[in-house]
């Protein structure tokens, strides 16, 4: 799997989502926040529902939070989504892990984990 995303005018990594719970699915644009270790986070409330990237449907937990406006996709997505993050000064790529280390491993000192 290979997702591309791009720069929000912060500056900040972002890539386009869908968002599914028990009644209804919607899409948006989140940040991708290494600081943030868990799955997805929403404004406004906490609940369990499913996150859909490129056909690919994965469920988590997703905290809702009234105290901003930002998606933010932490940690736990790139795990359970089994996606590298890729970033450059111009380019935010999320790709399949282990193609990414398998094409990496010439590089580094130890090989994959």
């Amino acid at each position: 799997m290979l997702i591309t995303g791009s720069f929000d005018e912060a500056g900040s990594p972002t890539i386009s989502l869908r968002v599914s719970g028990e009644r209804a699915a919607k899409s948006y644009t989140g940040i991708v926040d290494t600081g943030f270790s868990g799955f997805v986070a929403l404004p406004l409330i906490h609940a369990q529902g499913s996150v859909t990237l490129n056909g690919i449907s994965k469920a988590g937990s997703i905290l809702l939070d009234e105290t901003t406006t930002d998606v933010l996709v932490g940690m736990a997505f790139l795990r359970t989504f089994e996606l590298a993050l890729i970033l450059t000064d111009t380019t935010v790529v999320l790709h399949d892990r282990e193609e990414t280390l398998e094409a990496l491993s010439p590089f580094m000192q130890t090989g994959p984990v």
